[in-house]
């Protein structure tokens, strides 16, 4: 998995948060979390992790789950940003 599958599995998890679709957004977090985990993304994969255990509170709590999101996306923004400096570098 790469970076890129991450971004995109992690974009359709922010969507489906939006929307209120938890059981969808649930499965979505797992699969941010495994790709994150084979990509080497391990900090990815962890807060990854605590959006899945905030989906699996019944009833979701809102607070945990917004700011699990908060800091899922801050993590791949840095990761992002950190590949265009690589780039930009090279």
């Amino acid at each position: 998995m790469t970076l890129e599958d991450v971004i995109a599995t992690a974009t359709h998890l922010a969507a489906a948060v939006e929307a209120g679709d938890h059981r969808n957004a649930r499965l979505l977090a797992i699969d941010v979390a495994k790709f994150a985990g084979r990509a080497e993304l391990q900090t990815v994969a962890q807060t990854a992790q605590r959006v899945v255990d905030a989906l699996s509170e019944d009833p979701t709590e809102e607070g945990d789950l917004g700011l699990a999101m908060i800091v899922l996306a801050d993590e791949i923004a840095l990761l992002i940003d950190g590949a265009h400096t690589s780039d930009e570098e090279g």
